[in-house]
């Protein structure tokens, strides 16, 4: 037997036009799991401040990136840096900032598509944001 198949269904589109708002609720409709993938740049984006690694060359990045964990859990995926669950600390004012600063980096991007895949998990996801 084959990896059993998990439907995912990802919404696309330009910011505020209500793509969480939509992809929340089919989730929640379907009994699905839902990811912003939005939130695991802003913590990439939080972390990287942190530790003042805004800047940083590429190679600083693996090891930042490997110490984020993330779990669906239906409407709300956990997210953890160090065991650590993050939750409201990437809902401040300058995480947006942050994650668009992180998100032009291709070595993040690639490190995060690892753990975008760790969310599909049965019953299906639903996701929006980045990179889907």
């Amino acid at each position: 037997m084959g990896t059993p198949l998990i439907p995912v269904v990802t919404i696309d589109g330009p910011g505020g036009a209500g793509k969480g708002t939509v992809a929340s609720g089919l989730a929640l409709r379907a009994g699905w799991h839902w990811l912003d993938s939005g939130s695991l740049y802003r913590v990439v984006g939080w972390l990287a401040e942190r530790e003042h690694l805004l800047d940083a060359p590429d190679e600083a990045w693996d090891g930042l990136l490997s110490r984020i964990q993330v779990a669906p859990d239906g409407l709300a995926t956990r997210i953890e840096v160090d065991g650590r669950e993050i939750g409201l600390a990437i809902r401040d004012e300058g995480s947006g900032e942050r994650a668009s600063r992180v998100a032009v980096k291709p070595r993040v991007r690639a490190g995060l598509l690892p753990l975008q895949r760790a969310c599909r998990v049965a019953p299906g996801l639903v996701t929006d944001g980045r990179d889907m």
